[in-house]
């Protein structure tokens, strides 16, 4: 890791991992073939998932994009910005980074070879102004989900 971080905030932590794990949990359980395993917090993945019909199981990173408030805004942000300190997660293996929305209804997601294949960029932002690095992935190397319909994914 090469980058400054952004200290641990424990607050920002309580008020919303747990809710953005159920929401997500919730959505993969709706599509047939999928098994979850409880979450647990072992500073690795948030979410391991076997999907019986690839008998093959894929892990979930999920983080709340607290100023993401209604759709989208494609005209400004045409980019997802993944800390760089999310991926030593990819050493798991398969795995999928979601970004949702502040309300839990939508989100994007990213798959790890896509992040691999992404810039490390340095991106200021509200918590460090400079030396902070993310990947800067492209919005259409990634795909959107409304979390409140059905699964799909």
């Amino acid at each position: 890791m090469k980058g400054r971080y952004k200290n641990f905030e424990q607050d920002e932590y309580k008020a919303n991992d747990a809710r953005a794990k159920d929401a997500v949990c919730q959505f993969i359980s709706k599509v047939p073939g999928r098994m979850i395993s409880p979450p647990k917090e072992d500073y690795g993945p948030d979410i391991l998932v076997y999907d019986q019909t690839k008998d093959s199981w894929r892990y979930h990173e999920v983080e709340v994009k607290l100023v993401w408030v209604g759709p989208w805004p494609m005209d400004r942000w045409s980019t997802i910005h993944l800390p760089e300190r999310k991926g030593k997660l990819m050493e798991y293996g398969d795995i999928s980074f979601w970004v949702l929305s502040k309300d839990l209804s939508q989100a994007w997601v990213t798959k790890d070879c896509v992040v691999k294949k992404s810039p490390l960029e340095e991106i200021p932002n509200t918590k460090i102004a400079n030396g902070e690095l993310f990947y800067n992935i492209p919005i259409s190397c990634s795909y959107f989900v409304d979390l409140t319909e059905r699964g799909s994914r």
